[in-house]
């Protein structure tokens, strides 16, 4: 009768347990499921952020580009415009030089008797005097033209370099803006998949939780044989757990150890039958601590890998049948393989 008394009593406070992890599981659901609507609206702000910030950047570097074409081309024309007026000094000085001569032979043939041939040759040298003249006032002309051409040209430069300093100010700014938002922005991402891989847990912890409130008090509880893994996937009857250190292999629950020795190729097979008609199969090629008939506690060290990348194969069965290995584990086994 006394025993009868305390199984109702763990019956009724596994159940209350149960109860209270549930109610907190889907408290912590929720909040979760707050943030991550929250991370999805901020994501969205900064999507549209960034997307101005390169519509902004696209805009500023076609302008960029173009005062660069700009200031390309009226370089150009100042350095022509440069040639053009030495090459009009240079005939400018040429022509002075043949209208002092002119001039030299117009004087002397003033200066002499005037017969009606030196009268001839000396409007000869009147004429050609005027147009040498006339040429070097148009050259003269000429290089004030070009060299007020210039001075316009070196100004409108001197704008044009202005305006793509500032140019280039305002596209580093902006491009200092989207890396900073793109940052921002993956970052939040970040956080964003990992609440939703929260939430994928959560929800595989409830329906485990409410599973394990369906089955009878008493179903047990286990842990992955290793405390040190890098990676975890899982396959239709069990999980694989990669190790890269030197790692030890526990048991996963109390027990005793059915079977322990090498299996083929595979490594080694340790089997510990546990209540309830459970078994765990951990394969891989660890050094064998236990042997055939000892029994083992829970976390007991019965296996040890050497340094090095490893794995390890953990099953769980009933009954000679694999079970599907989310129902039996803890709860912080299970969030640690997913």
């Amino acid at each position: 009768m006394r025993k009868l008394i305390v199984l109702i009593i763990l019956i009724s406070n596994s159940n209350a347990s149960i109860e209270f992890d549930l109610k907190n599981s889907k408290k912590q659901a929720d909040n979760i499921k707050n943030n991550l609507q929250e991370y999805k609206g901020k994501l969205i702000t900064l999507s549209a952020e960034i997307s101005s910030i390169e519509k902004d950047l696209g805009k500023k570097n076609n302008d960029y580009l173009s005062r660069i074409n700009q200031i390309e081309t009226i370089n150009n024309e100042i350095i022509e415009s440069k040639s053009f007026m030495q090459q009009t000094q240079k005939n400018s000085q040429s022509i002075l030089l043949k209208t002092k001569k002119a001039l030299n032979l117009y004087l002397l043939a003033y200066l002499d008797e005037q017969s009606e041939q030196e009268l001839v040759e000396r409007k000869v040298y009147e004429e050609g005097l005027k147009e040498l003249i006339n040429n070097l006032k148009l050259n003269i002309n000429n290089y004030n033209e070009i060299q007020n051409k210039l001075g316009f040209l070196e100004g409108k430069l001197s704008e044009l370099k202005l305006a793509e300093e500032n140019l280039h100010g305002v596209l580093l700014d902006l491009e200092e803006r989207k890396r900073v938002k793109t940052q921002e922005y993956i970052q939040l991402n970040q956080q964003k998949e990992n609440t939703e891989s929260k939430i994928v847990i959560n929800d595989l912890i409830e329906k485990t939780n409410a599973q394990k409130k369906i089955e009878k008090i008493g179903s047990m509880i286990l842990n992955l044989p290793l405390n040190n893994f890098t990676n975890a996937k899982f396959d239709k009857k069990g999980i694989s757990l990669t190790t890269s250190n030197e790692s030890d292999v526990i048991a996963p629950q109390s027990g005793k150890i059915v079977y322990s020795s090498a299996l083929s190729t595979y490594g080694n097979l340790i089997i510990i039958e546990h209540k309830e008609q459970l078994r765990s199969v951990i394969l891989g090629d660890f050094k064998l601590l236990k042997k055939r008939g000892d029994n083992v506690e829970v976390n007991e060290l019965i296996g040890k890998f050497k340094k090095g990348q490893h794995k390890v194969y953990f099953e769980i069965r009933k009954q000679n049948k694999a079970q599907k290995i989310s129902q039996w584990l803890d709860g912080n086994s299970l969030q640690r393989v997913l």
